[in-house]
């Protein structure tokens, strides 16, 4: 879906795209990967769209699109105690990956 500047972007379509893309897939990978291509063409300006994954007391680069990023961002001494708390999202996009 490519935007011109000039129009508005429609979120509720992108909403049922992203949705999309996890009903064809089991797997979270190429999920997280489409999702970023589609917010990155959907978003015009977006310079960055991805995702970090949570691994042990850091934040690992996950799949994106755009300028190269910080590969790890360790957790401040203070986070850890509420890591689980991110866990937890309402988001209907957000999941919990056990690896």
């Amino acid at each position: 879906m490519v935007q011109e500047k000039n129009l508005k972007t429609d979120y509720d379509l992108l909403v049922k795209q992203v949705k999309a893309l996890g009903e064809e897939e089991n797997y979270w990978l190429p999920v997280l990967a489409n999702t970023s291509a589609l917010l990155m063409n959907a978003l015009p300006d977006l310079n960055w769209a991805g995702f970090y994954l949570m691994n042990r007391d850091s934040l690992v680069l996950g799949p994106f699109q755009g300028n190269p990023a910080c590969i790890r961002i360790p957790f401040p001494d203070t986070l850890p105690a509420t890591a689980p708390a991110m866990r937890r999202s309402s988001s209907p996009f957000i999941r919990t990956v056990s690896w």
